[in-house]
């Protein structure tokens, strides 16, 4: 691609070259997409002027979809729309009986976040928190497909327990 007439054919070439070495990650990164490439791949992407109206889709694969992480969509999908940090965190204590810090729910937010799971909003400043905002969290079409697909691996699953099995359980 030829960028300007007032470069040298030299400069010409480092540019091309930088343009293919670009093109290529960007190809590798989409086959193999992790969380650290993808971080590089778009401050490529948004530094580069040749790819700024490139829109590039990553997608994390199922298996990238923790035990924890599915707890906080499914506890999201039923707190929606007011679904916020310590709210889940005080729902997932009173439907595990376990101890969650909100520390652990941000954290796992911010992770379903980055894989599109999740989508957030800041709401309004309330007085109860000192005029500070929430943010709100939503599950994403893509994270509703995911817990979909979670359940029906479980109930698959459960389906081909034998109930002579379930009984011996008790």
């Amino acid at each position: 691609m030829k960028l300007s007439n007032s470069l040298s054919e030299a400069e010409q070439l480092v540019f091309d070259f930088e343009q293919s070495v670009l093109h290529y990650f960007i190809k590798y990164i989409i086959a193999r997409p992790k969380p650290a490439l993808i971080i590089v791949a778009r401050h490529l992407l948004y530094r580069n002027r040749l790819y700024m109206n490139v829109k590039i889709e990553f997608t994390m694969r199922r298996s990238d979809l923790g035990e924890f992480e599915e707890v906080v969509l499914l506890a999201v999908a039923a707190l929606s729309p007011n679904a916020y940090t310590v709210a889940i965190a005080e729902e997932l204590e009173r439907q595990t009986g376990n101890i969650v810090t909100s520390g652990a729910v941000h954290a796992a937010m911010q992770r379903l976040e980055q894989k599109g799971y999740l989508r957030s909003v800041w709401g309004e400043a309330t007085a109860e928190r000192g005029g500070r905002r929430k943010r709100l969290y939503t599950v994403t079409a893509l994270g509703g497909r995911i817990l979909e697909e979670a359940r029906a691996v479980r109930n698959r699953l459960w389906d081909r327990i034998l109930p002579a099995i379930r009984l011996e359980w008790i």
